[in-house]
């Protein structure tokens, strides 16, 4: 812990996670200091040239408002790429509530980050402070389909051990003809291998409706889709760890055969319903064309 200047603070090259400054909580620290209040400490990477600021944007800024010419600062030794990573952790349980926008540039930093890039989305969530389907909605939002949506290599720490882990082969590819509409999945497979009575997913027509004005798709709508593709990558990771994989992957096909039938009756009851409202439509074209012809003569 140390005073240092304000003007040696690197606040630039990216170490904010936030989506922008809240002038309003500028003011209100300033205010804080000149009525004698002392704010914490802010967090910075030192490199041997320059301090990177990690955590206490608003308080700089405070403090170069009520016209501060030092701060307190608990000073680590770090790059400016260890104050980008520490950022997209920080004010997660304090601070100013981060809103959406906030939420997902730090998600979208440490997707982008050569650190956390490898980490898996759980590990991403966790240093976030966000769901893991919200970094699985911000992962494809950035990547798509592309090879780059998963990352080859991920970071593992299993036991006390951390390793690197190749994911490259997991999931594998999937063959023609093969069934892809699931939804969160029990595989009915134990974690002894061992092959129990498999149970219906969850219906993967339960998303949300759209929240945004402009119809597009919500982070949330992403996320719940999303959630049945992940879901795919963890079945099959299940039955390649399984001692029997023969009978799990029989048991699997059978669970997505009974999907299949479920998906079917549910979707020709949806165009059994499309053309009930087609039917409608027409009939009420009709009596809008006989009063609108009845009201021209």
């Amino acid at each position: 812990m140390k005073t240092i200047s304000i003007e040696a603070i690197r606040i630039d090259r990216e170490t904010q996670s936030r989506a922008e400054i809240h002038n309003d909580t500028v003011a209100e620290y300033a205010d804080a200091l000149e009525s004698g209040t002392t704010l914490p400490p802010i967090i910075v990477f030192f490199d041997g040239v320059d301090y990177w600021l990690g955590d206490g944007f608003h308080r700089v800024h405070a403090f170069r408002q009520a016209g501060r010419a030092s701060i307190n600062a608990d000073v680590r030794e770090g790059t400016q790429s260890d104050a980008q990573l520490f950022s997209y952790g920080v004010n997660t349980d304090h601070g100013l509530r981060r809103t959406n926008a906030d939420k997902r540039k730090a998600v979208t930093g440490a997707l982008q980050h050569p650190v956390s890039c490898k980490w898996s989305d759980n590990q991403i969530a966790k240093h976030c402070g966000v769901s893991d389907k919200t970094v699985s909605a911000v992962r494809t939002s950035i990547f798509g389909n592309s090879e780059d949506a998963k990352p080859t290599e991920r970071t593992v720490t299993r036991g006390g051990t951390t390793y690197t882990q190749n994911t490259e082969n997991i999931g594998g590819k999937k063959k023609a003809g093969e069934a892809v509409n699931k939804a969160t999945v029990n595989t009915g497979v134990n974690t002894a291998g061992a092959v129990s009575e498999p149970v219906l997913p969850v219906s993967p027509l339960a998303i949300p409706e759209s929240t945004t004005d402009d119809g597009a798709p919500s982070e949330e709508e992403i996320a719940a889709a999303l959630a049945a593709v992940e879901a795919d990558g963890q079945a099959l990771q299940v039955l390649l760890d399984a001692d029997d994989k023969l009978a799990a992957a029989s048991e699997e096909i059978k669970r997505l055969n009974a999907v299949v039938n479920v998906l079917t009756q549910r979707n020709a009851g949806l165009m059994e319903k499309a053309n009930e409202a087609i039917k409608a439509a027409k009939r009420w074209q009709k009596k809008h064309d006989a009063l609108a012809k009845k009201v021209a003569t």
